[in-house]
């Protein structure tokens, strides 16, 4: 509420106060899935950028996060071609080694597996993976969402002998880098169950789903769609199993 009210007392200036503020709610609106809400105040963020000297490095950030927006609303075309522009804006400015760049390529690599693009996918995320190494460190938690997205590609590739490792990685960094109870924890549980389950290795399947369940249940809502996801797995899993 108070970001919106200060949009409001800004909403005739072209001020950088309220580009900043339009790209936070933009943001907030993100995480909550309000995709189209998010791409509409992160467009607007972009163009007061613009209009206030155009700050390549703020344009970039809006970028990446409009790229992603459309990417979820289906406009991969217009996702493409924004995320590629905020990765050229980063590499001008950051060179090489920019830890942002890795931010876009991530942003692409969930465009193509949108698209079905996997091995796309696969190369955008190795990218990113050896940059977020390189600037964050090897046993960074940011390593470990790396680690996790480049797994999820190979799985989706049907390389489970590639994915694996990815994920016992990312969630050995995870269980020493942060508490028990993180829904990234559960997340990497979630990944390694599913790969699991795919290369019927039902009973490690079954183990990894109870653990990530036993912290669902202890952080989320009820009515959180992650522990409704969850929860659909591992019945399917167990409807599986006795099956067989």
């Amino acid at each position: 509420q108070k970001i919106r009210a200060s949009i409001k007392l800004a909403e005739k200036t072209n001020s950088p106060k309220n580009a900043g503020n339009r790209y936070l709610l933009g943001m907030i609106q993100y995480a909550q899935g309000e995709y189209d809400e998010s791409q509409s105040n992160l467009e607007t963020a972009r163009s007061l950028y613009s209009a206030n000297g155009n700050d390549p490095q703020r344009i970039a950030e809006c970028e990446a996060f409009i790229g992603r927006a459309e990417t979820a609303l289906g406009q991969y075309k217009d996702a493409e071609k924004d995320l590629r522009h905020s990765l050229e804006l980063r590499t001008k400015m950051g060179g090489k080694n920019n830890y942002a760049m890795a931010d876009s390529l991530t942003g692409l690599g969930y465009l193509y597996m949108r698209q079905g693009k996997i091995q796309d996918a696969i190369k955008e995320l190795k990218s990113a993976l050896d940059l977020t190494e390189k600037e964050r460190g090897p046993d960074s938690q940011s390593t470990a969402s790396a680690l996790n997205d480049l797994g999820q590609a190979y799985q989706l590739a049907n390389n489970y002998k590639a994915a694996e490792p990815l994920y016992k990685r990312a969630l050995a960094i995870r269980k020493n880098k942060l508490d028990g109870n993180s829904p990234f924890i559960a997340d990497s549980y979630n990944c390694l169950g599913a790969l699991c389950a795919s290369t019927g290795r039902l009973a490690e399947a079954k183990l990894y789903y109870e653990q990530a369940l036993a912290i669902q249940q202890r952080t989320l809502l009820a009515s959180d769609p992650r522990l409704a996801q969850t929860r659909q797995q591992y019945a399917d899993l167990i409807l599986k199993m006795h099956h067989r």
